[in-house]
Formats: structure tokens, sequence, C-alpha cells
């Protein structure tokens, strides 16, 4: 488009007003362009990050329920040797369930994952 000294200001506003809108349309493209790819490498960035998290996250918690069920049967196999707990077997006399109970709730006390069931199915 080339302005020749004959043409009327209408002609030249015209031209112009194209100009500007196809610099002003290519320069918002490019722009938007842009954006969206540092957007979407931020995404990517953020949900790699919060997989990783969450893995560890299982991971963790994973082992903690190991760990408690490993002291869980650890206490088992101890309560299983109790003299208490044979005399009862053996006997299964009134006071020995006194004395079981007394001692499991010592254990009890002791043991943060115990629950109020646990302390009910010893009282009675």
């Amino acid at each position: 488009m080339q302005l020749h000294s004959h043409d009327t200001p209408k002609t030249i506003i015209s031209c112009s007003i194209r100009l500007f809108l196809f610099i002003f349309m290519l320069t918002g493209a490019l722009t938007s362009g842009l954006i969206m790819l540092f957007y979407q490498s931020e995404m990517k960035t953020r949900m790699n990050n919060l997989k990783i998290q969450e893995t560890f996250a299982l991971e963790l918690q994973s082992q903690l329920i190991g760990d408690i069920f490993d002291s869980i049967v650890g206490d088992l196999l101890f309560l299983s040797q109790q003299n208490e707990l044979k005399e009862y077997l053996a006997n299964n006399s009134p006071t020995s369930l006194d004395k079981i109970a007394s001692e499991y709730i010592a254990i009890a006390k002791q043991k943060k994952y115990m629950t109020k069931y646990d302390f009910w199915t010893v009282m009675v």
C-alpha cells in the first residue's frame, strides 16, 4: 500500500488504521503465544512437583503403617509369653484376669496406637 501525494486524507487514514490493526494483532498474537508457553511450562513444573510430593507422602505413610504393625506384632509376641496369660489359660481363674487386665492397661497407656476398643476389651 503505497501512499501518493494525490491520495485523500480518508484513504490515508484507512491505510493507517489497517496497518495499525495488523501490527496490533501480530503483536497480540506473539505476546499471547509467549504467555501460553510460559504458563504451560509452569503448569508442567507444578504437576511434576505435586506428583513427587504425593509419592513421598504415600511412601512415608506406608512406612509408618508398617512400623505400627511391626510394633503391634512385637507386642502380641511379648504378650503371648506372659505368665499371667498362661496361668489363666491353665487354671481359668478370675484373679488371673485382673492381673492380665492391669498389665494390658499398663502396656496400652504407653502405646499411642491403642484405641478405646482395646481398653474396653481389656476391661470386660
